[in-house]
């Protein structure tokens, strides 16, 4: 039991110290090209490694509107990954949509199931920590998260502003 103690201390140091080199480090504003091609690779790797197909439909325009920071990247990424993850493990789904698209003002993904549901109106201290993972994430970068779910399937929708591009 000391032993299990030890090490989950010790992984919470370990994150503490890279989540505060993370925040040391500059953000560079990145192409969003990067963060599509990174989706694709994502949906692709899911459906070969769990065997759920995973359709990405890149809707964004060529040419985007703004730019997000590395960090903003990054972390839809996880949001997009948890929510790939939750629909092979808790869905029963046969199917995975994941939308990129844009407007003037922000940046939408989507991520939706074909699976069984749940309850989106349990109570907080039932809720997985998952969810509460992805809405956390959202938060941090300003976004906003809609998880809908019902007995045809999940939709996980965050939308994210752009950021300002300086003349610099």
């Amino acid at each position: 039991m000391k032993v299990s103690k030890k090490i989950r201390s010790d992984l919470d140091w370990i994150a503490e110290q890279m989540r505060s080199y993370i925040e040391r480090e500059p953000e560079p504003i990145i192409q969003i090209e990067n963060l599509q091609h990174e989706l694709r690779e994502l949906a692709d790797q899911f459906s070969r490694k769990w065997g759920l197909p995973v359709d990405f439909l890149d809707q964004m325009p060529d040419f985007t509107y703004g730019s997000l920071s590395k960090f903003k990247m990054a972390q839809l990424y996880y949001i997009v990954q948890e929510a790939l993850w939750n629909a092979f493990k808790h869905s029963k789904a046969s199917l995975v949509r994941l939308i990129v698209r844009s407007t003037m003002t922000s940046l939408t993904i989507s991520v939706t199931d074909n699976g069984v549901g749940f309850d989106t109106g349990a109570d907080e201290s039932e809720q997985h920590y998952g969810l509460k993972n992805m809405e956390d994430r959202a938060s941090s970068i300003k976004g906003k998260i809609n998880i809908k779910s019902n007995q045809n399937g999940t939709s996980v929708t965050i939308s994210v502003p752009w950021e300002e591009i300086s003349d610099e």
